[in-house]
């Protein structure tokens, strides 16, 4: 849909109904395009629930298993 300014400051309401519902809305100024109203996309939801990550990942090796060798600890000496 195409507004010029002054109908669309005369029907804003009717035009945000529209552009919530997803519908988008040109604003015109001595007929050129100067604006777009456009929706806000919608908000995905939350996905960080426990197990929503399996199998993105790859586990190489023992987790138990040192990086560093036990000769290198100095502490331990």
């Amino acid at each position: 849909m195409e507004k010029s300014v002054a109908d669309l400051k005369s029907h804003l309401s009717k035009v945000l109904s529209k552009v919530e519902k997803g519908e988008h809305c040109v604003v015109l100024k001595h007929n050129k395009p100067i604006a777009k109203v456009v929706p806000i996309e919608k908000q995905r939801h939350n996905q960080t629930k426990i197990g929503c990550a399996i199998g993105t990942a790859k586990i190489l090796g023992d987790l138990t298993d040192s990086l560093i060798p036990i000769s290198d600890w100095d502490m331990l000496k």
